[in-house]
């Protein structure tokens, strides 16, 4: 029965969706896309695992990322095949993918280089930049700055660390081009330590 039964305002793509996170490059995900016909969610967030703090998480290590892409090509192919919007979560760095891979996925997900804020809420209110920066960046608590005041805060600490450029992006042509600033700025502040 589709969620907007249930009172769920579907008129925005980013109002309601499922979420996958891939960690393992032979990972299942019809069950996601089955369940987002099931109840005619229009979007389905994707993101590869990223590692926590303290490393302690299973994740994908920058070096594991190209065994990991054909399930996230092959992932996002199924999901617009079905009518569900792919979205990733956090950037990916370009120089996995091929040119065709990448005008593919400029064309039907959301596909990035540059890491933006998310500001993502936890149960006692406290804001955070993302996941992967959890106990790296600085937290900030609800109502103690407006949204505007810990977007910019947040975005500038984590500036440090997005221009840094990892030793096995010296030689990227996206990395020279400017079109790489991201990846998951959670993979340079191991680099930096």
């Amino acid at each position: 029965m589709p969620v907007s039964l249930y009172g769920f305002d579907t008129s925005s793509l980013r109002r309601l969706c499922l979420s996958i996170t891939f960690y393992r490059p032979d990972q299942g995900y019809a069950y996601i896309i089955e369940l987002a016909k099931k109840y005619g969610c229009p979007v389905i967030r994707y993101d590869v695992s990223r590692p926590s703090a303290d490393r302690s998480n299973l994740h994908i290590d920058f070096d594991s990322l190209a065994r990991i892409k054909p399930t996230l090509i092959s992932f996002v192919t199924s999901s617009v095949r079905e009518g569900i919007k792919p979205l990733l979560d956090d950037v990916l760095p370009l120089c996995i993918f091929t040119q065709r891979e990448l005008m593919f996925l400029n064309l039907f997900s959301n596909l990035s280089s540059i890491c933006l804020p998310s500001l993502d809420v936890m149960p006692d209110l406290t804001v955070e930049y993302c996941t992967s920066m959890r106990g790296v960046l600085s937290t900030h608590k609800v109502p103690d700055l407006t949204v505007g005041q810990m977007f910019q805060n947040l975005l500038n600490s984590a500036n440090k660390y997005r221009n840094y450029q990892l030793t096995s992006c010296r030689n990227c042509y996206n990395w020279k081009m400017e079109l790489c600033k991201g990846y998951c700025i959670r993979f340079k502040v191991d680099s930096m330590k």
